[in-house]
């Protein structure tokens, strides 16, 4: 007798937070804050990398998705504000399995698919864009 099995598809590398508890989600890392409560902190339910405060920078990490298995595809969605400061540089999204634990500014950082919203020009004409 022949039996059929019908699996569910599982979705790898899930990670889902909203930040309404103001913690950093386990599996996850948040750098940046020295003590001054302006870089990597998350309150009134909102991750905020950086507050209108200049040269600040700070990072989030998602640690491991899959256990080190090999991602073949993802889709990432986020809300984000940028403003309210007299400028800043911008912010990065970087995805790879060398992305440090740590901080790193809007130009990017590891080996894998790195975003840049570079939305300030420095005077190298660099920004908008990248």
């Amino acid at each position: 007798m022949a039996g059929l099995a019908f699996l569910a598809p599982t979705l790898g590398g899930s990670f889902n937070a909203d930040f309404n508890d103001n913690q950093v989600p386990a599996g996850s890392a948040l750098y940046g804050d020295t003590g001054t409560g302006d870089a990597g902190v998350v309150e009134e339910g909102v991750l905020k990398l950086t507050k209108a405060v200049g040269s600040l920078q700070a990072g989030f990490v998602i640690d491991d998705l899959d256990g080190g298995a090999t991602v073949s595809g993802f889709t990432a969605t986020f809300k984000l504000l940028v403003g309210g400061g007299s400028g800043a540089d911008g912010f990065s999204f970087n995805f790879g399995a060398d992305v440090p634990d740590g901080t790193f500014g809007e130009e990017g950082t590891g080996t894998g698919l790195t975003i840049c919203f570079d939305v300030y020009n420095n005077g190298d004409g660099e920004a908008p864009g990248h």
